[in-house]
């Protein structure tokens, strides 16, 4: 079998509970090893999440490591099943960084943004998405625009599901007045319109961070971040796009970025403010 060259968020979480277990009963891999009639390089890859659990193997592991409530067995079961599962960023996305967060946003029950330089991708407009990603994958063929484009639509179907996480947006008003080089005039006019109309969603609460605010400076913050609040069973994340990649952090590493994500929520505008200056803002463009 063919291992992945970076096993996902959901794999890693999963090796981390059975080697967590493992090491609660005193238990060595050779121990696992030869319960389980296997190679130790096997029991090892389990852990690490690039081996898949089946779940026979995963009742047997949960049988050795005591794992007897009901409540702890389905918690695990649940784990390994979402560890197999696919959705629709598999066909759409390459980068396994990117699908693991993609799969992980459409999970959360919560989700808490800030951004300091362009849209989130949950709010972009079509037309605003195929520019920006243009912008930033100059050899990008049309084909691969076209995947993420579409990518960019079906995550925003998530802040109109009826059970979808509730949504928080903080965006710096730096983000209103920034023109993509040779972008036309209707492009900027259709996200201001778009932001509007996705305000309106009931899960969703936007605010605006205006130039003048003190917060990012004072809290250096130097760039925008997503938390992902996720279900019980997953750990709450942070997300944070670099020009190296994603990076991607775990509770309770991140309970700082946290309080500093409820600060700038605070220091920003109220809800009427905020679109009351985005319409504002709206009227200049189509002048």
């Amino acid at each position: 079998m063919v291992e992945p060259k970076n096993p996902t968020w959901r794999a890693k979480w999963l090796g981390q509970k059975l080697r967590d277990l493992r090491k609660a009963k005193e238990l060595s891999i050779r121990d696992v090893a030869d319960y389980l009639e296997c190679g130790t390089t096997t029991v090892n890859r389990f852990e690490i999440g690039t081996f898949p659990v089946k779940s026979d193997i995963l009742v047997d592991l949960m049988n050795l490591y005591g794992v007897a409530t009901r409540p702890e067995r389905a918690q695990l079961i649940y784990i390994a099943e979402n560890v197999a599962q696919r959705g629709w960023w598999d066909s759409l996305v390459s980068d396994q960084d990117f699908a693991d967060f993609l799969w992980a946003e459409d999970n959360a029950r919560a989700i808490h943004d800030y951004q300091i330089s362009f849209y989130p991708g949950l709010l972009q407009h079509p037309m605003y998405a195929e520019a920006l990603i243009r912008a930033g994958l100059p050899t990008a063929s049309d084909a691969e625009v076209s995947k993420l484009v579409e990518a960019r639509l079906l995550r925003s179907e998530l802040l109109r599901k009826a059970n979808g996480p509730t949504a928080r947006f903080v965006l710096h008003e730096a983000v209103l007045y920034h023109r993509l080089r040779g972008v036309e005039r209707k492009v900027h006019s259709a996200q201001l319109e778009h932001l509007l109309k996705v305000s309106e969603q009931p899960s969703v609460e936007l605010r605006l961070l205006p130039l003048a605010s003190p917060a990012p400076t004072i809290l250096d913050v130097n760039g925008g971040f997503t938390i992902l609040e996720m279900h019980e069973t997953w750990p709450t994340l942070l997300h944070v796009e670099t020009l190296a990649g994603g990076v991607v952090a775990e509770a309770p590493d991140i309970d700082s970025v946290v309080g500093v994500y409820d600060q700038l929520w605070d220091d920003a505008l109220r809800e009427k403010q905020t679109l009351d200056h985005l319409a504002a803002v709206l009227r200049e463009v189509e002048q």
